[in-house]
């Protein structure tokens, strides 16, 4: 195999394990989010949810 071959599949597997970690992150943040997001949509269906989207904002520095 060549030089110009071999640093292309070096460069292929890099992509791939780049989109791979990428994945993971994707996977880990929607897990981390999904508790909280759940507990909101769950309140807004009850009624106004203003103690949550009050934390909401506060944990993620959110302005009106």
């Amino acid at each position: 195999m060549s030089i110009a071959g071999s640093s292309w599949g070096d460069a292929l597997t890099r992509a791939h394990q780049q989109a791979e970690i990428r994945q993971a992150f994707d996977r880990y943040a929607a897990k981390l989010l999904h508790p909280p997001l759940s507990s909101l949509q769950s309140e807004s269906r009850a009624g106004l949810p203003h103690g949550l989207l009050d934390a909401l904002k506060r944990l993620f520095d959110l302005k009106d």
